[in-house]
């Protein structure tokens, strides 16, 4: 269960030698506001997960067991959410009852040629920088 009591429980037991380790787990909190109540998009090493504040549900969308996340973002009108990792960009509905329904829009042969992605909701457009020369790419 998350909650904001929990987490700052934890984080004032963690030692300060484990504080970056406890960054890195969490890495990314985004909010999305829906009609049934506040979302909260969670990035950790163990994948994406929703959590409901309302409901108190956490929903798994995504997980890449032998690939980081290195990047998420959040397409809001298409509630679509894309994860870059090492050698792919995938997506997946931003939908309670999705579980690992995702799929690669994106995948490079070379490792960490990914760089960085955005994804543009207004113009339905994804673009990220590949590439030794920091290409920027868009689908």
């Amino acid at each position: 269960c998350i909650n904001r009591r929990n987490i700052c429980c934890l984080l004032s037991r963690v030692k300060l030698q484990y504080t970056m380790w406890c960054v890195f787990v969490v890495a990314q909190l985004i909010l999305i506001t829906a009609s049934d109540g506040t979302q909260v998009l969670v990035v950790s090493n163990k994948g994406v997960s929703v959590y409901n504040t309302t409901s108190g549900e956490q929903t798994s969308l995504m997980m890449e067991n032998e690939q980081m996340m290195k990047e998420v973002d959040y397409h809001y009108a298409r509630k679509e959410v894309f994860a870059l990792t090492k050698r792919q960009i995938i997506r997946s509905p931003l939908t309670m009852t999705s579980s690992y329904e995702y799929r690669p829009v994106v995948y490079s042969e070379d490792e960490y040629s990914f760089m960085s992605m955005a994804v543009d909701w207004v113009h339905d457009t994804l673009y990220w920088t590949a590439g030794p020369v920091f290409m920027i790419h868009r689908s």
